[in-house]
Order: C-alpha cells, then sequence, then structure tokens
C-alpha cells in the first residue's frame, strides 16, 4: 500500500460541502459523490503516490478554490484601483525626452504621457477582469507584463514594493485556473507557487529586519520621522520611539520564520495584518501597499471562513437569477455602451482603452465560458467602474494638472495650452486652468481671450488675487486704465491676497 502524504491524508479527511462561487466568479465543477470503498470496489479518489521528500514542502501546498476567489477578487480589485490612480501620473513618463530605466541597455520602448496613461488604464481594465474570474488564462500574464513594463521601463516608479508586487503577479500566473476536479472533494486549488509566494514574504520580512538593524532605527528616531499622524505620534511618544522600533523588528524577524509555514499561521495573521494596518495608520506614503500585503494575508485564513462567505454570498445573489436573462442581458449592455462612450469620449487619451475593452469583451464570449448575461455582466462590471470614477474623482484633474506644471517648467508651450484646455474640459471651474490658459493668451497677444479666462478664474476663487492682478494687466495691453483699475477695485472688494 502506497504511503500516504499529509496532502493525501487531508483528502480523505472530512470537509465541508461544495459551495457555489455565485457572482465572485466562476462557479467550480459540482464534484460527484465517491462511492463508499470496499474490498471489491477501489475508492475513486484513490491515495496518490508520495511525492519526492525534497518537492513534498511544494506539492503539498493547496487551499480552497473558495478562498482562492475571495482573495483573487480582493487582490486583483485593489490593483485596478491602485493602476486607475496612477492614471494622473502618467504625464511624468517622457517629459523633456530624458528617462532612465530600471533595465540596462534601454531594453524597453521609451515611455511617454499618451502610452502610459493606456497602459495605466489597460492595467485597470484586466485586473477588474481579472478580479471576477474572467480569461484570467490570458488576462493575468497580459496584466503582468504591463505592470513589468511600467515598472521597469522608467525610474520614476522606484519603490521596491512595486517590484515585488511584479514578482507576485508572475507567480499567480502559475497558479491553476481551474478548482481540481477530483470526484468526492470539495473544490480546491494546488499550486507550488503559491507556497513560494510566501516563502518570498518571508525573505522581504527578513531582508527588511536586517536593514533595521542600524542605530537609527534601534534608537527610535528613524521611526519618530516616519509617524505622520498626531493621535499616533502622541501615544508613541508616551511609550517611548526605540522600544516600539525594536518591537517591529521583532515582528518582521517572527514574520520571516512563520508566514511561509501552515502550522505557524495562527502566529503570523495576526502579526503581519497588525503591522501592516498600523504602517498605514501613521501615514507613510506608500500608495496601497500595506492593504496589497494585507489581501496576500488572506491566503493564511482558515478555509471554512471563506467557504461560508462565498455561501452567504451565493445566497445573497440568489434572487438575480430570477431575473428574465433576457432583461440581464439588455441591462448590462446598455451599461456596456454608456461606459464605453464616456472613457472614449473622455478628454484623457484612454480611446484605446475603450477599444480594448471592447477587445477584452469579444474573448469572453469566445471562450464560451457561462452564459451571455453572466459575460456581459463581467464586462460591464470591468468597464463601468472606469468610466465612474474618470468623472466623480479627481485623477483626471492630477493628470491634467501635472502635464501642464511639467510643460510649464520646460518651456513647452504647445503641450501646456492642450494641458490647460484639458484640465478646463474636465473642470470647468478650475481656477488653476482658466489662470494659466489666461496667461497664455495674453502673451499670445489676445488680450480679450484672456480677460475671459481670468474672469472665470476669478468667479471659482474670489479671494485669490493673482486673476484680478492679471486681468489689470491685460487691460493695461488694450491701454484701457479705467478697466484695469475697476479689476483692483474688485480684489480689495474681495478681500483677495
Amino acid at each position: 500500500m502506497a504511503k500516504q502524504t499529509r496532502s493525501t491524508r487531508r483528502n480523505h479527511a472530512a470537509r465541508p460541502p461544495p459551495a457555489a462561487e455565485g457572482e465572485l466568479g466562476a462557479a467550480a465543477p459540482s464534484p460527484s459523490p465517491a462511492p463508499p470503498a470496499s474490498a471489491s470496489t477501489p475508492a475513486r479518489n484513490p491515495p496518490q503516490s508520495a511525492p519526492v521528500a525534497g518537492n513534498r514542502f511544494w506539492q503539498d501546498f493547496e487551499l480552497s478554490w473558495a478562498k482562492w476567489t475571495v482573495f483573487r477578487f480582493v487582490f486583483f480589485g485593489l490593483q485596478a484601483v491602485d493602476a486607475f490612480w496612477q492614471v494622473g501620473h502618467a504625464p511624468r513618463y517622457g517629459a523633456g525626452g530624458f528617462n532612465v530605466q530600471q533595465l540596462p541597455g534601454a531594453l524597453l520602448p521609451e515611455p511617454s504621457r499618451v502610452g502610459m496613461t493606456f497602459v495605466y488604464g489597460a492595467l485597470c481594465v484586466l485586473f477588474a477582469l481579472i478580479a471576477q474570474g474572467a480569461v484570467v488564462r490570458w488576462a493575468l500574464p497580459l496584466a503582468t507584463a504591463l505592470y513589468g513594463y511600467a515598472y521597469f521601463v522608467s525610474q520614476l516608479d522606484s519603490y521596491q514594493h512595486h517590484y515585488l508586487i511584479w514578482l507576485v503577479l508572475v507567480l499567480l500566473c502559475l497558479v491553476p485556473t481551474r478548482p481540481d476536479p477530483s470526484p468526492g472533494r470539495v473544490a480546491w486549488v494546488r499550486a507550488w507557487s503559491l507556497r513560494l509566494l510566501l516563502v518570498q514574504l518571508g525573505l522581504v520580512y527578513a531582508w527588511a529586519a536586517f536593514a533595521k538593524l542600524d542605530g537609527v532605527w534601534l534608537d527610535g528616531s528613524a521611526l519618530a520621522r516616519q509617524v505622520h499622524t498626531g493621535w499616533i505620534r502622541s501615544q508613541l511618544e508616551s511609550v517611548g520611539y526605540a522600544p516600539v522600533a525594536i518591537a517591529v523588528l521583532a515582528v518582521e524577524i517572527t514574520l520571516a520564520g512563520t508566514v511561509w509555514l501552515r502550522r505557524a499561521w495562527p502566529i503570523a495573521v495576526p502579526l503581519g495584518f497588525g503591522m501592516h494596518v498600523g504602517i498605514e495608520l501613521i501615514g507613510l506614503d506608500i500608495g496601497l501597499f500595506s492593504y496589497f500585503m494585507m489581501a496576500l494575508y488572506l491566503l493564511l485564513l482558515p478555509d471554512a471562513i471563506f467557504t461560508g462567505l462565498v455561501a452567504r454570498l451565493t445566497a445573497l445573489t440568489a434572487p438575480l437569477a430570477k431575473v428574465p436573462a433576457g432583461a440581464r442581458l439588455g441591462l448590462a449592455g446598455v451599461v456596456i455602451v454608456a461606459a464605453l462612450i464616456v472613457v472614449g469620449r473622455h478628454p484623457l487619451p484612454l480611446g484605446k482603452v475603450a477599444g480594448l475593452a471592447i477587445g477584452a469583451g469579444l474573448a469572453i464570449v469566445v471562450t464560451g465560458a457561462g452564459t451571455y448575461p453572466a459575460k456581459a455582466r463581467t464586462v460591464a462590471l470591468a468597464i463601468a467602474p472606469l468610466a465612474l470614477l474618470l468623472t466623480v474623482t479627481e485623477v483626471a484633474n492630477d493628470h491634467f494638472r501635472m502635464w501642464a506644471g511639467s510643460a510649464r517648467r520646460m518651456g513647452l508651450a504647445t503641450d501646456e495650452r492642450a494641458a490647460y484646455q484639458g484640465l478646463i474640459a474636465v473642470d470647468p471651474t478650475s481656477e488653476y486652468g482658466h489662470y494659466y490658459l489666461g496667461r497664455l493668451e495674453l502673451t499670445a497677444g489676445k488680450p480679450d481671450v484672456a480677460i475671459e479666462h481670468f474672469h472665470a478664474a476669478e468667479a471659482s476663487e474670489p479671494r485669490r488675487a493673482r486673476s484680478y492682478q492679471a486681468e489689470a494687466a491685460a487691460h493695461l495691453a488694450k491701454h484701457d486704465r479705467a478697466a484695469a483699475d475697476d479689476a483692483k477695485a474688485r480684489m480689495e472688494a474681495a478681500g483677495a491676497r
């Protein structure tokens, strides 16, 4: 009789009943109940051969498909949000034609504002599709390649956590896209790459601890400079920064040895999750990195939590199945068309993203997975959030302001004008856009057009003096001293400074 490994013993252990995955992703195939084994009837799920001892550590790593589905939804949902926020930073790339890549030899195509806007917009759509479990087989490698390009193409984003996240994405590409079909088991997934991911996190914590073996950390001075939240600063000052700094070092050393060992997860989860919550609370400006790390700790929680969660979510979304398929398909179609119009016509150079969305939708249809209403819903949930966020956030404003500021400092008048016009297109009341566009018009010898922009800027921020002063200068350029004096009088009446 073949020797049973730890994983095969789990195969025959009692497991909770399989749960459908509902709206979180493609449902796992329903396993067929295994007949009772007897002397004459072999078991349908026989014990597997014992793996080589050296490989058991890697090959035995498995988790429930419900846990993987929830993790995928949370982790890649955060990635989609992060990619969207990066659209506002795209004008940093290619400014002035000077760029230093992370890789030697200039192997990658040079970045540009339009190109990086498309890259981040595409990542937003692709990560949203992956979060729902759609076309993961090709979407995840493509997203990983685009993410790697965005990091390696320039040292503008030289944060180490971007490199770590890229390595995590590479490993996630190796996770099976469907649950194991073994009969008589709860849907599960086995992936050595997930074990390697956790080992990688252990190495990150080990290096972080090693880097803190320095006097400026051990005496608490480095930690004191990193705390920006007032109430936390007062609490740490009452305890002392040095003891807290040493405690952080001890936590990282502990995590380095526990995050990759299943039996040590009850220790690693509260320590790691708590540490990253603390990093976020002190106001350290590292983007969404703390949230990514907290999402990774979902892999360390008990599988039963996720089985129950998915079952509850499935029950909550069950009424949607009663809606006629034609109505669901039609509603999703309307949402998709409206979202594509918003994205395609937006002042940001995102028209190519709309084209990518159409291509992604066609790819989902071609794969033949699921019903057409479900496919349409998947595409709608990938595109609609992008269109909504473009209209309710400051990302587009940030994009044009950053582009305009870079162009102004470098003396690129054409780009500067286009950036201010784009800013006014997304925010017609922008004092910043109207003021600087008015200055450009005044320099171009168009004082009347400039005065219109200065009036708009004054209406937007009546207590800011620079627009009144610029208006007075425009009137003087027309030799209209009375109008210039009137502009100064209105400035004083408004108490502008």
